[in-house]
């Protein structure tokens, strides 16, 4: 008879691929909440599962579409602004960022993700926050369509450099990725897909 392979439940991976020791905590002003796409959550190099548990101040939704009231929740009482590219010709003022925002992150491949805004007008419809300017991602396991496209992980800290200067520990979280990346790369041989 077959032993069943030990889980780990906070990390929804096998043991072995166990990533709990490389959480850091790190406190923000703002709430980022991650809309992961239901194919996202099981994908082993995923970075929503790791941005989530090392922000205290978030939140994380799988589903393809979700209600206003859900996204509502999930933005405890803050307004709330969509990480994301803007729409052509539709120009965007910078948030003001003597308030606190909750910042959406859609967590799925560039694909799924205008698909996920097609599906969802309470996503579509709120006011986005853009990043700007070249970028060198450090999230090499997964093949980016452009330069500048970034892990969900690597976008959320950004708009968080943006909105919070002074929150001097998101280094930690950046490093948190890049131990996970390189335990990835030692488990076993990555085959690079579009993302």
């Amino acid at each position: 008879m077959s032993q069943k392979r030990a889980f780990c439940e906070p990390c929804l991976r096998p043991a072995s691929m166990c990533f709990c020791d490389l959480i850091s905590p790190v406190p923000s002003e703002h709430r980022i909440v991650i809309v992961q796409h239901p194919m996202e959550q099981k994908h082993s190099k995923g970075t929503g599962l790791l941005l989530h548990r090392c922000l205290p101040n978030s939140a994380l939704l799988v589903a393809e579409q979700l209600t206003s009231e859900q996204l509502s929740q999930a933005c405890a009482g803050l307004p709330p602004l969509l990480l994301y590219p803007q729409q052509s010709g539709v120009a965007a003022p910078p948030p003001r960022t003597e308030r606190n925002y909750a910042v959406i992150v859609i967590d799925a491949s560039w694909r799924k993700s205008r698909k996920m805004l097609h599906l969802n007008s309470a996503l579509a419809g709120l006011p986005r926050l853009s990043l700007s300017g070249s970028h060198q991602s450090l999230y090499t396991i997964r093949k980016a369509q452009r330069p500048e496209q970034r892990s969900s992980l690597e976008a959320a800290c950004a708009a968080l450099d943006l909105l919070e200067p002074r929150t001097p520990d998101l280094g930690k979280i950046r490093l948190s990725m890049e131990h996970f990346i390189a335990r990835l790369q030692r488990w076993a041989p990555i085959t690079e897909r579009p993302a």
